[in-house]
């Protein structure tokens, strides 16, 4: 099982891919990485995600390169 602090650079990643997609293309990519990040990140142990700190995406397209 990964690290959560790998999980959670993943998931600000695809956040922001998603993000840039949405405001590129006019639609949201599939979520069904996104999905499985978070059921990886629930079944870590001794972790629990409603306590977790919410991943926030702040990223415009012209800062990711």
């Amino acid at each position: 099982m990964r690290d959560i602090e790998v999980i959670d650079s993943e998931l600000r990643l695809l956040l922001a891919i998603r993000h840039m997609a949405r405001e590129a293309e006019g639609r949201t990519p599939n979520t069904a990485r996104i999905d499985a990040l978070l059921d990886e990140r629930a079944a870590a142990p001794g972790q629990d995600l409603v306590a977790a700190q919410p991943v926030q995406c702040h990223h415009k397209a012209a800062e990711i390169t």
